[in-house]
């Protein structure tokens, strides 16, 4: 089973580009090298442009299309004879045009625009340089960009297991909750304005909604019982979650529209951690219905259920890829815990990393990368890996655990 990524998801980003299928075939012909892109700016030498500067550097770098060889500043009237001097990478320019910033991407070999973008003055150099790597990724790939997404994870240290919030680069972490209680497992909601977790408020777990601007905790369902591990399907607007009222914890259906349940799964084996797929027509789950944990699928009725792991004796946490390709999931061996996808068009896996020390994982909105809680580390904390490049970075580093990742929409 185990090779490397290559034709199979080359096939896959080819089949989804929106763009210029030379462009895109010059990113994808080996999607392990990255497009080599010299980014010239012809705005003053100021703190703001410093460090949109080195945001915009960094996240085109993460993004795990681009190297940036050389990034400059450079007089206008210079811009094109340092354009000229470049002609083996792409070019990514700016102008100040009646008070709007426009930036330019073109291939230097045939002068050729493969993008070109105006944005309105910033007062915010981060957000800027985010905005901009988003719609450049996309634009070039068809991808979406994770600049400007935000990632949601439980840590302790305050001494209470509590919500927090930290950017895609590792920049700006913060607090979401402070409660009495322990809040666990964030899942983001709707257009990403709020959270669903499990509280323990009064001594045992239910599903409840955070409210990001108003800070509110709401009950969203709290069955005798366990209430756990929720996947929510923003297409069809249900939460598959693992209920125990029955006794046994079971996976089931739940829609908040009209508060109505289906239960997918009855049996004496442990069935937990359903994923939705984006159509919302399949679910990923773990079952030791054959003795050991183990990977599944089964459709939304509950039926046509059938195994994909067969790396180990130990599989769990899987994660559906949002363009519904891919379903990732951690393994163990040997004591080691490593992470592998599933393709699910070919039904072939690929092993990305035998040592990972992964934990709760979670999928960018670009299908590439994945947040990771990383165990082999004392105390536990968060990291980041493309599972292309395999190139791996740590998102957060201190003297506390953290955990349970969930990345935005």
């Amino acid at each position: 089973m185990k090779r490397i990524l290559s034709m199979t998801l080359l096939l896959v980003f080819l089949s989804t580009a929106t763009v210029r299928a030379r462009v895109f075939l010059q990113i994808s012909q080996n999607l392990s090298q990255k497009v080599p892109l010299v980014i010239l700016l012809s705005e003053s030498r100021t703190a703001f442009w410093e460090k949109f500067a080195a945001v915009l550097k960094q996240d085109l770098d993460y993004s795990g299309y681009f190297i940036i060889p050389e990034l400059c500043f450079v007089l206008p009237e210079n811009m094109e004879r340092e354009k000229s001097l470049r002609v083996s990478s792409l070019l990514l320019t700016s102008s100040l045009v009646d008070r709007k910033i426009s930036f330019t991407v073109e291939d230097p070999s045939d002068r050729e625009i493969l993008w070109n973008h105006d944005y309105p003055e910033q007062s915010e150099p981060r957000r800027f340089a985010h905005q901009v790597a988003d719609d450049l990724v996309f634009k070039l790939t068809g991808k979406p960009g994770i600049a400007s997404s935000k990632i949601a994870y439980v840590s302790d240290r305050t001494g209470n297991y509590q919500i927090y919030c930290i950017d895609a680069d590792g920049e700006n972490d913060r607090p979401l909750t402070d409660f009495p209680f322990m809040v666990h497992y964030p899942r983001w909601l709707g257009e990403n304005n709020s959270l669903l977790l499990v509280s323990y408020e009064h001594g045992w777990p239910k599903l409840a909604r955070f409210d990001l601007t108003s800070r509110k905790l709401s009950t969203f369902l709290a069955e005798p019982g366990l209430n756990a591990c929720a996947s929510v399907c923003p297409k069809t607007e249900e939460v598959a979650v693992v209920l125990s009222k029955s006794g046994n914890p079971e996976i089931y259906l739940f829609k908040e529209k009209d508060r109505t349940l289906k239960r997918l799964t009855e049996n004496k084996c442990i069935d937990s951690s359903p994923a939705f797929a984006p159509d919302g027509q399949t679910l990923a789950f773990v079952s030791d219905r054959q003795g050991k944990p183990q990977i599944f699928l089964m459709d939304r009725n509950g039926f046509q259920v059938r195994r994909i792991s067969y790396l180990s004796n130990y599989c769990t946490s899987p994660a559906w890829s949002p363009d519904g390709h891919f379903v990732a999931y951690v393994f163990s061996r040997s004591g080691s815990y490593g992470l592998a996808v599933y393709e699910v068009k070919s039904r072939e896996t690929i092993i990305i990393d035998e040592n990972l020390g992964a934990e709760d994982i979670s999928w960018a909105p670009d299908s590439r990368h994945l947040v990771y809680t990383r165990v082999s580390t004392r105390p536990a904390t968060l990291g980041v890996i493309d599972i292309i490049t395999r190139e791996k970075r740590q998102l957060i580093r201190g003297k506390f655990s953290c955990f349970s990742p969930s990345w935005s929409f």
